[in-house]
């Protein structure tokens, strides 16, 4: 029977995000519009963050990453959204299986058991826009 790892170690978690930010630049979960006042890693920065930390929103996240670093250009939850919506929730998800696909391959993950999810919804503050969270 297979065991389920339910948690993997501070190395692996930083070994994971450097290789989730590598591999989501190269298929560019979302593209940018021309008219963008952040680079695409400036955008990244911001969800891997809310991902990967106590903070559950991109609000959270942009603000706490405003603290920590201030002299860095850093987009608002606002602007990820509007980016964001720009985009397809088709090319997001094909985005995210590659990704993963990648990941799986360069972590020896495959005989192992994780959880991992993308909640996609709408919050009633944000009617307009869609909402996404890595577990």
């Amino acid at each position: 029977m297979i065991q389920k790892n339910d948690s993997i170690s501070g190395t692996d978690t930083a070994s994971l995000l450097a290789v989730s930010s590598e591999l989501l630049s190269i298929v560019n979960i979302i593209t940018l519009p021309a008219e963008a006042n952040y680079n695409y890693q400036e955008f990244l920065n911001v969800l891997l963050h809310a991902a990967t930390s106590p903070t559950d929103s991109l609000e959270s996240a942009s603000n706490d990453l405003k603290s920590k670093i201030p002299n860095t250009k850093i987009p608002s939850a606002d602007t990820i959204f509007n980016y964001i919506k720009l985009n397809s929730i088709e090319n997001i998800l094909s985005s995210f299986r590659k990704t993963n696909n990648e990941i799986f391959k360069m972590m020896n993950l495959k005989s192992k058991i994780h959880d991992i999810a993308i909640d996609f919804h709408e919050i009633p503050f944000y009617k307009r826009y869609i909402n996404f969270k890595i577990y």
